[in-house]
């Protein structure tokens, strides 16, 4: 029997630190609205603002504080990976989804962020504005056959978390 997808442990993984990083922007005043919220009755859908003839998968939390408004992607990673050619500790993510992002940044008007829920050596999160990694790609590739962008570690800011949220 095929295991839901909602049941699988990555999905399971990437919702845990899709709430971490909720609540953690929150206790920094943030209000948020979990985009992942509206992924359809089975949460198998990726959110998407929809046009008459295109569709864009937008990032999983909306937030605002102080009159600013912005996106946050959010990927949960057990570590950075050491990049073959350099040694680097590297994150990469889809090229498609952040062209996705992209889009939704230019039709919102509102900034879109990448933030890395890091497992290890401890959790942290790591984040930078789509217009800092687009400057920053430090390579493309692929992962399981899909185009990839990569970035150094070092392009993030680190945002310690305090053991409550953790």
């Amino acid at each position: 029997m095929a295991i839901e997808f909602h049941e699988r442990p990555e999905f399971i993984l990437g919702s845990n630190g899709e709430r971490l990083v909720a609540e953690f922007l929150q206790e920094k005043g943030f209000y948020v609205i979990p985009s992942y919220d509206y992924s359809g009755e089975d949460n198998s859908k990726a959110p998407k603002m929809q046009g008459k003839k295109t569709a864009y998968v937008i990032p999983d939390l909306d937030i605002c504080r102080a009159g600013l408004r912005r996106w946050v992607e959010i990927k949960t990673k057990t570590e950075a990976v050491p990049f073959r050619k350099t040694g680097e500790l590297q994150h990469g993510i889809d090229v498609r989804h952040f062209e996705s992002y992209l889009k939704v940044q230019s039709e919102s008007g509102n900034e879109v962020f990448l933030a890395i829920y890091e497992l290890t050596p401890r959790p942290v999160i790591l984040i930078a504005s789509l217009a800092h990694l687009e400057a920053n790609v430090d390579h493309r590739g692929t992962s399981l056959g899909s185009p990839m962008l990569y970035w150094d570690r070092k392009v993030f800011q680190i945002w310690d978390l305090p053991v409550a949220v953790t």
